[in-house]
């Protein structure tokens, strides 16, 4: 199946929550200088807070790979969304080669999508009423997301991965998914 429209909680990750205690999100950067980085629930991702300036953001990471009036694309895979204010609101991290995107210990983008729907529901639960539920799940109280392009069915070449495993994981500020 594909999905059904291109509401933005695609390509990344989406995370943010009320306090949740000592649940954090690594992202690993596999070079010979490994980058690691926390995503702790309504805070950010390593040194990136939601709410910084796209200055700040800059101090962290250096010039963006890429960008537009609304985003920037740094570290290969990694996308920061900023609101009118020019305040980061969202942090997309896309399955990668150059990184490894992990929840209390395991990679979300290397779980099959059920496993990582149940880890990551050990935590907290998804909105089951979301209108694109299997493509996405998103978990209001952590204010995660995580996100494939298509649902598998018994149509799909056997040889074809796509889908079973999420490509994106997000991270937003307080009321970015509201329940």
């Amino acid at each position: 199946q594909t999905r059904p429209s291109e509401r933005r909680t695609s390509p990344f990750f989406q995370f943010n929550a009320a306090h949740i205690g000592p649940v954090t999100l690594s992202v690993a950067r596999q070079t010979e200088h490994m980058k690691a980085f926390d995503i702790n629930p309504r805070i950010g991702v390593g040194p990136i807070r939601i709410g910084m300036t796209r200055d700040e953001v800059r101090q962290h990471l250096g010039q963006p790979d890429g960008d537009d009036d609304e985003s920037e694309w740094n570290l290969d895979d990694m996308a920061v969304d900023f609101d009118s204010s020019g305040k980061v609101k969202f942090i997309e991290l896309a399955e990668s080669e150059n990184y490894k995107a992990t929840l209390n210990g395991k990679c979300l983008h290397d779980l099959p999508a059920s496993d990582a729907v149940a880890h990551v529901t050990a935590i907290a639960p998804y909105n089951e009423n979301d209108p694109e539920l299997g493509y996405t799940h998103v978990f209001p109280d952590l204010q995660l997301s995580l996100w494939r392009p298509v649902i598998p069915d018994d149509e799909q070449d056997a040889d074809d991965p796509t889908g079973h495993r999420f490509e994106s994981v997000g991270v937003g500020g307080d009321g970015y998914f509201a329940a």
